[in-house]
């Protein structure tokens, strides 16, 4: 577009109406050919050339979505992030992300804004506000939810069965032959992490060990948290052999403080992590894990989002990705 050039200028020029201007940009067949002629004629004298965004909001979409997610720093959303930027690539969108860090206050500004934006979709990630001040978008744009957080009626799920994938991690430390695991676990207001906690005591009880065999730690949900609740495990004497942590944030802490403390994983204690995060892979004793499919599970959600109300919500399958980190009990 030449510098300066506007839409106002157009409708200037040829003497009509900015709607005019808009009608005969997005093809509508209701404005006359002398009229079109004229519009069309001042656009190539001033070199006029409409942005994607202004053709878009004329139509009533923008071509953007809207992402927001409980932090920035953490891997795993920024590949959901990812993955839903290459589905929105395909349909020539855009992915506004927002990372929210805890601060309600600052989830509700992102909301706000990205309404102003005019926004064709809405997908959250762990929403931290109430179900009921989060309702109302139902009626303005297409909800998506990337886990089962909140209870907001019309929005659609995409999402992954954490009790079941908890289920086959401790499954699987159980027919190495540990039967002392312990359980580092998260907040109890995350409906991922209560399901991963549910699975944990759910494979224990199939298995017949008894309560008293399992001690669990609460710690928050990343690295710092995952060491404080390892040293606090350790400072139990409980003997375990084997230990369940919920997310690979807090498993790749707790193998930290391990190492600090002279113990040898898998040799001494096996871990098992869940998300399975890049990193995971590449660690000095390689983490077993429960890998979600966390590129998917964003371009599931984007392709949820552009199907409008009609989409299905999803539950895609997790997969136990059996490295190094755990071992039979010596």
């Amino acid at each position: 577009m030449a510098s300066g050039v506007s839409i106002y200028d157009v409708a200037n020029l040829a003497g009509v109406s900015l709607g005019t201007v808009s009608r005969v940009l997005n093809g509508a067949p209701s404005v006359g050919d002398v009229t079109r002629q004229k519009v069309q004629q001042a656009i190539d004298t001033l070199g006029y050339r409409p942005s994607t965004i202004a053709r878009s909001l004329a139509r009533g979409a923008t071509k953007t979505l809207a992402m927001l997610v409980p932090e920035l720093n953490n891997p795993l959303f920024g590949d959901l992030a990812e993955g839903a930027q290459d589905a929105a690539d395909d349909s020539d969108h855009v992915v506004l992300v927002y990372g929210i860090n805890g601060d309600p206050a600052r989830e509700r500004r992102y909301i706000s804004s990205v309404l102003d934006r005019n926004v064709d979709a809405l997908v959250l990630v762990g929403s931290i506000l109430p179900a009921a001040e989060l309702k109302p978008l139902i009626g303005r744009l297409p909800v998506v939810q990337i886990g089962r957080q909140q209870d907001i009626p019309g929005s659609r799920i995409v999402d992954v069965d954490h009790e079941l994938g908890a289920r086959t991690a401790v499954q699987h430390l159980l027919s190495l032959g540990h039967r002392r695991i312990g359980m580092i676990e998260g907040a109890a207001d995350n409906r991922a992490v209560e399901d991963r906690g549910r699975g944990f005591h759910a494979a224990l009880d199939a298995a017949g060990v008894p309560a008293r065999e399992r001690v669990v730690v609460r710690a928050p949900l990343d690295e710092a948290g995952g060491a404080a609740a390892m040293e606090q495990l350790l400072d139990l004497d409980a003997r375990f052999t084997a230990v369940y942590v919920v997310t690979d944030l807090m498993a790749l802490g707790a193998m930290s403080a391990l190492e600090r403390n002279g113990v040898s994983v898998p040799r001494e204690m096996s871990v098992i992590g869940f998300d399975d995060i890049r990193i995971s892979m590449h660690l000095p004793v390689p983490l077993t894990t429960v890998r979600q499919p966390s590129r998917d599970l964003g371009a599931a959600a984007v392709h949820l989002a552009l199907d409008g109300i009609d989409g299905e919500s999803r539950i895609l399958p997790t997969e136990l990705m059996v490295r190094a980190s755990t071992a039979p009990p010596i």
